[in-house]
């Protein structure tokens, strides 16, 4: 999690879900659970989607230094 959005590595259960059915599930889901009442849900969403064969690694490490580009923390291993 990031101060200003949100990254994950998600995969629907039921694979004929559309993608953007799921994440309003989703996002009902966490807003119930941490409802803060300012808070507010961005509509729609950025995906990327994995490939077979791409490596899991390099979309980790992007994640891992996200946070630094950010200007958050001056190392990944410095985010919470």
């Amino acid at each position: 999690m990031m101060p200003d959005h949100l990254h994950l590595f998600a995969s629907p259960v039921v694979p004929d879900v559309p993608l953007e059915r799921w994440l309003r599930y989703w996002k009902s889901l966490f807003r119930r659970r941490y409802g803060v009442p300012e808070f507010r849900w961005q509509s729609g969403h950025w995906d990327t989607r994995m490939r077979r064969g791409e490596s899991c690694d390099a979309r980790w490490e992007y994640l891992r230094w996200n946070p630094v580009w950010h200007g958050w923390v001056s190392k990944p291993d410095d985010w919470k």
